[in-house]
């Protein structure tokens, strides 16, 4: 289970910009799991687990300000999760404690990059001439993406972390424009992308159509791909 992230220019992946992540939407899964153990629920093979990956779709979101989301009143983030056998499950501040780890690593106890701080790490070995546009056009892929506030996060977090001369450039331009894939976009990228199958171009040609279409009158060739995914253990 990791996070791929992948420069993309053209229609072709910029290799010395090529990262990957040991943290992803698993781990969402396992901080789930972790506490449903420990309130007396169990899961125990992979359609049991499939269940946590549908509760943190239902119930989990993305903190704007995750110190002060603790704050808040716990009471007023209770909500409830009907569980497949009937049982109902009760989520509060872990509705949002279990996906900051995605940003923030530290608050589970691991000492790794953010998926931000790994991206704007990634940027830094792009070149130059090309990354202020690459800050301004993400495409995201995978379920956590779906979370609430994960989009919004995402362009928080990259206005601050983005060097003068980028901000410049979203400035410039108005916005950061994020093109959302969806929860089964990264067991087709993954694939097209890492190990160029025959038809990765004909993928990467279809993603900079939909930008093109969705998000400017002109065709936008220059793309930072972020992949959430995990494989299933045989």
């Amino acid at each position: 289970m990791f996070t791929q992230f992948v420069p993309v220019y053209e229609g072709s992946k910029v290799q010395v910009g090529v990262s990957r992540l040991e943290l992803a939407g698993q781990d969402v899964n396992d901080s789930l799991e972790k506490f449903a153990n420990t309130n007396g629920f169990t899961f125990k093979d992979y359609l049991e687990k499939e269940t946590l990956a549908d509760l943190k779709e239902k119930l989990c979101y993305v903190a704007q300000n995750y110190e002060e989301e603790k704050k808040k009143d716990a009471n007023k983030l209770d909500k409830t999760f009907n569980l497949p056998d009937g049982k109902e499950i009760k989520l509060g501040v872990e509705r949002f404690e279990c996906a900051e780890q995605l940003f923030e690593p530290e608050t589970c106890g691991k000492e790794i990059d953010g998926i931000i701080d790994r991206a704007n790490d990634m940027l830094m070995h792009v070149d130059p001439d090309v990354r202020n546009e690459l800050y301004g056009h993400i495409v995201l892929a995978g379920g956590n993406t779906m979370m609430p506030g994960f989009v919004e996060r995402v362009k928080t977090e990259f206005t601050k972390l983005a060097p003068i001369s980028a901000k410049d450039w979203i400035l410039l331009h108005q916005k950061i424009e994020i093109l959302l894939l969806g929860k089964e976009a990264p067991y087709l990228l993954v694939y097209q992308l890492l190990n160029q199958l025959v038809c990765q171009k004909m993928i990467m040609m279809t993603i900079i159509w939909v930008l093109s279409m969705q998000y400017a009158p002109k065709t936008i060739f220059l793309h930072l791909v972020f992949i959430h995914y995990y494989m299933l253990s045989k």
